[in-house]
């Protein structure tokens, strides 16, 4: 996470013919211009990528020195929605690949025309994710979803449904719930421990990760609380969600 760019240094071990590696991404249904990097579909066409400087270097493996982390905070209050995150796909297709379309970020779920192709990729050789995180407790919500989404959640699988709210909606990926101090700490997943929310969206029987056939993966902060739809009328007012969190040095965990 030293360069520029945003794409990820992983590759699948067969990649097709002129795919490239996935890109991180920040997202949002509302207020895109209040996250940072703001996201690339905010409606001004401000947002793009980009790594932030660490408070101070740090080493990960013996020889990873580590400078620069993916970081997504707010910098104004997010009301009444579901939440915000970041992540990567973890390979894009070739240019010229008919992708499907998925629904736009910063809308609200009200526009479904993004074409942000990506092709599933085989991780059964892994059995777990190994990074850094942390979350300043000062800045709000120090919880994260660690998510992946395969091809029984993603829209591209052609399994789940694409609408949003429907009984069997996509995007209910496997993930897990993590608790971040307020320093760079050392975390392992294994996929095992991954779940799905048994409270809405697809869920395939069994709910079990299909590492086969993986798609990508988010670091997501929902609202405590959640969002208040008409005419419900939000207790107090809507619900809001404030954060500032980092994750670095991702790697997979080989399959003994």
């Amino acid at each position: 996470m030293e360069g520029s760019g945003g794409r990820i240094a992983w590759k699948p071990e067969n990649p097709a013919e002129g795919a490239l590696p996935g890109r991180w991404v920040s997202y949002a249904d509302v207020q895109c211009s209040d996250l940072s990097p703001v996201p690339e579909w905010a409606p001004d066409g401000s947002g793009t990528w980009s790594y932030s400087e660490l408070p101070e270097a740090y080493e990960t493996f013996s020889d990873a020195a580590s400078e620069h982390a993916a970081r997504l905070r707010t910098t104004a209050p997010l009301e009444n929605t579901w939440g915000a995150g970041m992540g990567f796909e973890f390979s894009e297709p070739p240019l010229g690949t008919d992708p499907a379309r998925v629904p736009q970020p910063c809308t609200n779920g009200a526009v479904r025309d993004l074409d942000y192709p990506a092709v599933p990729v085989d991780l059964s050789g892994y059995s777990g994710l190994v990074f850094w995180a942390m979350a300043k407790k000062d800045a709000g919500a120090t919880t994260i979803l660690v998510q992946f989404q395969d091809e029984n959640t993603d829209p591209r699988g052609g399994i789940c449904n694409p609408m949003p709210n429907s009984v069997d909606a996509c995007y209910n990926g496997y993930g897990v719930l993590l608790t971040l101090g307020d320093t760079l700490t050392r975390y392992e997943i294994d996929f095992s421990e991954l779940e799905q929310n048994p409270l809405w969206g697809h869920r395939p029987k069994p709910s079990v990760f299909d590492a086969e056939h993986a798609y990508g993966l988010v670091f997501q902060v929902d609202t405590p609380g959640g969002t208040c739809t008409a005419p419900i009328t939000c207790v107090g007012g809507p619900p809001e969600l404030t954060f500032d969190v980092w994750v670095d040095d991702l790697y997979f965990v080989k399959r003994r």
